[in-house]
């Protein structure tokens, strides 16, 4: 069994993530959450089994919480509670943050798709996707309208 860390004794909850934790990873694609990670979700039930209050959080908006549901249903997962909306970044700095060894690192080439595949599931999704004006960012999509339709889905 992995050794899996213990939370704060004062606080018996575990927050999981979706989408590259305990599923393949399919965000920014609506409609869509990957196949299940097998280590993701014994890391899960772990928690669940030996009573902690399992919370499963995403930066899906608050519209997907259906569809969460019934991909948790659909693999019988013992969760108690869906946060949707979290602040969308590449990186989350959180003093009980812990990766686990089974979730890809950002921008691994084997887990994180191409700038082109990335561009091409968003433009399967329906995006407008352009070239960028802009060559300071490592792996820059420009999509018109991207952080206003990410703010009014979170909004919803």
């Amino acid at each position: 069994m992995p050794n899996y860390p213990e939370p704060d004794p004062g606080i018996p909850i575990v927050a999981i993530d979706l989408d590259g934790t305990i599923a393949y990873g399919q965000w920014p694609l609506r409609g869509v959450i990957g196949k299940p990670i097998p280590e993701g979700l014994a890391a899960l039930r772990h928690y669940a089994e030996k009573g902690y209050r399992v919370i499963l959080c995403t930066a899906r908006p608050k519209i997907d919480e259906p569809l969460i549901w019934e991909w948790i249903q659909q693999h019988s997962l013992p969760v108690d509670e869906v946060v949707t909306g979290k602040v969308f970044a590449g990186l989350y700095l959180d003093d009980r943050g812990w990766r686990p060894p089974w979730a890809p690192r950002p921008l691994e080439k084997d887990s994180d798709p191409t700038p082109d595949e990335a561009a091409a599931r968003l433009k399967a999704a329906g995006w407008d996707v352009h070239e960028p004006i802009t060559d300071n960012i490592p792996h820059p999509i420009a999509i018109p309208g991207l952080g206003e339709a990410l703010r009014e889905m979170h909004d919803a």
